[in-house]
């Protein structure tokens, strides 16, 4: 749409053009260059850009001079206008900040609000709600606008002490309305949280878009290959296979003598010298990890998984690696979100026990997903000995990086009450046949009692 006029008409006011585009500008407007032309566009008088914005209701001022913007904003106060905003050239850079922020190939992505909102037809909607305010507010309604010209737009603060302040002639507000046909969510926070909150006071008829789940469609981040694992193992248990000091080879011959279905991580195929065990699904996540272990990847047998923010420095060709989307995302104090499309790719939660080992075995189908050498305790550094299960785990030349990781234990344990939660709600168990330990988030069952019937 038509609707943007820059107020001012120097350097800032041409790269707020190349930002918004051609398309989307009407023209130019300066106190002092009114009558000459800008990126082929026309520079009118302030008159004359008060009687654009008058004569159009959609219109918008951006203000845009890094030297003068205080006395520019001034003027358009004294007029009463309220569909404006001041664009700083530095915008540009901090408004990354506040954007979703994903990693890929070792390399940072920022979808900008443009990129994330074509991948919705807002078109459809009547009444759109935005739910958090930042900053840079005033561009994502500019991208609402745009896509949308004739919705009605409100804004829901997340802070009750900006309430009754306006971007771009929209009042900043605290209350839901139960007539909004969309809610943009526009701020870090935790999805299911927002959205129970969000449908139990608007009903279930209202569609969210979550700007932070934009990577759910960017199709870079999208392995749609990975369908073919959805309920594979439908109905039967599966163990997730941790590295602690707890785990004992007998049990790993147990598992191969049950021909148990198995998911693991890490260095635990450092053992594989010693027993006929093998896990069946086999995941790596950590960029250290993965560098200690790429000359080993392609040898592990079965189906291996590569964390694809991690790979840019691993061959992409190796034959037997299927590449999955991690998606890094604060949560804590919350607790994390749980996966249900591999597709799209697996949530963080500060231990690949969570972030791959339980949100894959659900989605194979696991009506049971039991735990073990999954001990939640470190002495020391996480590189000591007595952390894991085999003396080696870390080779001399591996320690030296690892020194400077710290176990992060109530941020894990809010991931591993986040699992056992949503597995209650989705009907499978989680369960923890760990040999002692601290983790007690999941109901503990013995392990050897799990095949006193079967031997």
């Amino acid at each position: 749409m038509n609707n943007i006029v820059i107020f001012g008409a120097g350097i800032s006011g041409t790269w707020a053009f190349r930002y918004f585009g051609r398309n989307r500008v009407i023209c130019f407007a300066d106190n002092m260059k009114a009558g000459i032309q800008v990126c082929s566009k026309n520079v009118v008088s302030f008159q004359e850009m008060l009687e654009i914005y008058n004569n159009n209701s959609k219109s918008v001022i951006v203000i845009a001079s890094e030297n003068y913007w205080e006395e520019m904003e001034a003027q358009v106060r004294q007029e009463k206008l309220q569909r404006y905003f001041v664009f700083r050239e530095a915008d540009l850079c901090r408004m990354i900040n506040v954007l979703p922020f994903y990693w890929v190939h070792q390399r940072p992505f920022y979808p900008t609000y443009a990129q994330i909102l074509t991948h919705y037809d807002l078109s459809v909607y009547k009444r759109i709600a935005v739910y958090g305010v930042n900053r840079f507010l005033p561009y994502l309604l500019l991208e609402l606008m745009d896509k949308n010209p004739y919705a009605e737009i409100r804004v829901i603060s997340q802070s009750n002490n900006i309430v009754g302040h306006f971007a771009l002639g929209i009042e900043m507000e605290h209350d839901w309305h139960d007539d909004m046909d969309a809610l943009v969510i526009n701020v870090k926070q935790n999805q299911d949280t927002i959205r129970e909150s969000v449908c139990h006071i608007v009903g279930k008829d209202v569609d969210i878009i979550d700007l932070f789940d934009a990577e759910d469609f960017e199709p870079m981040f999208q392995h749609k290959e990975l369908a073919v694992y959805k309920d594979l193992h439908k109905g039967k248990r599966i163990f997730v296979i941790g590295t602690g000091p707890s785990l004992r080879l007998d049990d790993l011959d147990t598992l191969h003598r049950n021909h148990e279905i198995c998911i693991a991580c890490n260095k635990i195929y450092r053992i594989y010298d010693k027993t006929l065990w093998r896990a069946d699904y086999y995941g790596f996540l950590d960029g250290r990890v993965i560098e200690d272990c790429k000359e080993d990847i392609s040898g592990i047998p079965n189906t291996v998984f590569l964390g694809d923010s991690y790979h840019y420095d691993i061959n992409e060709y190796l034959e037997n690696i299927n590449y999955f989307h991690y998606k890094e995302e604060a949560y804590y104090p919350n607790c994390p979100r749980f996966s249900d499309d591999f597709t799209k790719g697996f949530y963080m939660g500060c231990t690949t026990t969570y972030s791959f080992g339980i949100q894959l075995a659900a989605y194979l189908g696991a009506a049971e997903i039991i735990l073990l050498g999954v001990d939640f305790d470190i002495i020391g550094n996480v590189t000591n000995p007595k952390n894991h299960f085999i003396q080696d785990y870390f080779r001399e030349n591996e320690a030296e990086k690892y020194k400077s990781a710290i176990f992060r234990r109530e941020v894990i344990l809010k991931a591993y009450e986040g699992a056992e939660a949503y597995s209650r709600k989705h009907g499978f168990r989680i369960y923890n046949a760990t040999r002692g330990g601290s983790l007690e988030a999941f109901e503990r069952v013995d392990f050897d009692a799990l095949f006193e019937a079967l031997n």
